[in-house]
């Protein structure tokens, strides 16, 4: 395959479809009963707002802190998803 234009010319000809026939395709469940087939879900923790509301011990304030359990888009990975992966 080598080349990229190579690759066009195989695929234009319908050779590479011929060359790809013998790899067995993997079958993926399109949809997560959990996460819809996106893989990632807003945070249960900060709702998304990846911030964690605690309140200060000693005043009657709270203070806004950066969530620690989601990534930085507010967003956690499917736990089924994962599974499925492993």
């Amino acid at each position: 395959l080598q080349t990229l234009e190579n690759l066009e010319r195989l695929n234009e000809s319908g050779e590479l479809r011929h060359i790809l026939a013998n790899f067995t395709k993997i079958d993926v469940k399109s949809s997560c009963e959990k996460c819809g087939g996106y893989r990632y879900m807003p945070c249960n923790f900060c709702h998304g707002s990846k911030k964690s509301l605690r309140r200060n011990n000693f005043t009657d304030e709270f203070c806004a802190l950066r969530c620690m359990q989601c990534d930085e888009n507010g967003l956690l990975r499917c736990d089924l998803c994962l599974d499925q992966q492993e």
